[in-house]
């Protein structure tokens, strides 16, 4: 990284010497230049407030949640002929949260600093030219207000000082990190010009929403454009959100302080040289925006889509949902089960003996059956079954995997049958990145009761549908 830029980084996160004002009737043009293409950012996060979950559908639960984070960065803009619109290479990245007592904190391996940025449809989509991230570092970096988005702060034409200029919805959801925004009070104003910066203040509200429910923000920020280098070298943002429960994912009510500051440099760093990215490839494509998830405990991983969230993890299942643009599409339970002898391996026909046995009155008829050897080697049966639960027409998918030795975990997708047309094939994507991992040594000590309390904030506990339990 630059060192210049470095340095002056770390002096301006805690000081901005005043500028000398011009004339208020001067109108200016605040558009981001081409000194921009390389730069330097730092982003310091601080959240504090209260996580809300109903893990049960009966009872609201509340539990107090503060963070704080660092992202540090160097930043090449690609420009409109490249598929990308950015590489970051990361030199800082960490995020420390207390959330009912329990300390966590989650970093970016070095094996993952160098992270490609794509703008499908005015939206930021991160991930790395090998490799995937987990969850948690996607979530780590992606954050609001990002660097690449933060020339929507800006007016379309010149203005002058105390003049000011409101924004889309569509613009504000791309900043903001939401799905939908359907009303905004959001509005601008140009307080100073001086003889190097700009100096804006925003503030209002964001009717929003996000995984299907409904998310409201109260904005104040403070923005500095350098008139010089025509590039937004501070942003400020407070952030109140009050965002309600989803299918997959807790609700919560925080105060949300973001400091970004941003320093031109004349070259990027080697990382981000020509010689050093023609060794990568940095085109982007469907299977780079997969998210890695292991169970250690339960010994196996999984490659997923990103809809694909889980909802719960014990030491012998993980329970994941997938939500599309707010509907609860499908579950799926991970579970690992009791072994068979070493060369051992059960049946098509009885798989399905059990499937339906499983399933009791709620059994209707099989509409496929199948079998197979995956590509990391595992033997896979697969069962669908149509039926009724609790009135309502229901499609299970049924997965068993095995390997030579007698591991055995099965894979189960439940959806409303009406519900199958979007799930399309997510079954066999999903399957298709499941393998088995070395198991961890046994484990002589329980779980305390803050520890769990600690997983139950983290998500909703969903229904038990797994079977094999033998």
């Amino acid at each position: 990284m630059n060192f210049d830029a470095r340095a002056a980084l770390f002096v301006s996160l805690s000081f901005f010497a005043p500028g000398i004002s011009v004339a208020a009737e001067q109108s200016v043009e605040l558009k981001v230049g081409p000194a921009a293409q390389n730069r330097v950012c730092k982003v310091v996060m601080e959240v504090e407030g209260t996580v809300r979950v109903n893990p049960d559908g009966t009872k609201l639960r509340e539990f107090p949640m503060a963070l704080t984070g660092t992202l540090q960065y160097d930043e090449r803009l690609l420009g409109s002929d490249s598929p990308l619109a950015a590489v970051r290479k990361y030199d800082e990245a960490w995020a420390d949260m207390k959330l009912n007592g329990q300390d966590e904190r989650t970093t970016l391996p070095a094996s993952k600093t160098l992270v490609a940025a794509e703008l499908e449809g005015g939206r930021q989509e991160l991930y790395l030219p090998e490799g995937h991230f987990t969850r948690g570092e996607l979530d780590l970096i992606n954050v609001q207000c990002s660097s690449l988005l933060t020339g929507i702060f800006l007016p379309k034409g010149k203005v002058k000082v105390g003049e000011s200029w409101t924004f889309e919805n569509d613009r504000l959801a791309e900043l903001f990190l939401l799905d939908a925004v359907s009303q905004n009070d959001m509005k601008a104003k140009l307080v100073q010009i001086t003889e190097t910066q700009a100096k804006m203040e925003l503030t209002g509200t964001i009717a929003g929403a996000i995984g299907g429910v409904a998310t409201d923000l109260s904005v104040k920020a403070k923005i500095n454009f350098n008139l010089q280098s025509q590039t937004i070298e501070w942003v400020a943002a407070a952030i109140d959100e009050n965002r309600a429960i989803a299918h997959n994912a807790p609700g919560f009510k925080v105060k949300a302080v973001i400091r970004m500051l941003s320093q031109p440099v004349e070259t990027p760093v080697s990382a981000l040289s020509d010689a050093q990215l023609a060794k990568v490839d940095l085109t982007p494509n469907e299977g780079k925006l997969l998210l890695d998830y292991e169970s250690k405990e339960a010994g196996f991983g999984l490659l997923l889509e990103r809809d694909w969230t889980m909802m719960s993890e014990t030491a012998k299942q993980s329970v994941f949902r997938l939500v599309k643009q707010g509907d609860l599409i499908a579950q799926c339970n991970v579970t690992r089960i009791s072994n068979l002898k070493p060369g051992e391996q059960m049946t098509l026909e009885a798989f399905q003996q059990e499937v339906q046995k499983s399933l009791g009155k709620n059994f209707g008829e099989f509409a496929d059956a199948s079998e197979k050897v995956t590509s990391h080697g595992l033997r896979q049966l697969r069962v669908t079954a149509n039926g009724v639960a609790e009135g309502m027409p229901i499609e299970w998918i049924y997965y068993l995997f095995s390997d030579d030795s007698g591991r055995r975990y099965s894979i189960v997708f439940t959806l409303e049958t009406k519900l199958a047309e979007k799930f399309a094939e997510g079954d066999r994507n999903f399957a298709a990145g499941f393998d088995m991992l070395a198991l961890p040594e046994p484990k002589t000590t329980a779980a305390s009761e803050d520890s769990q309390d600690a997983a139950t904030v983290r998500s909703a506990k969903s229904p038990e549908t797994s079977v094999l339990k033998k």
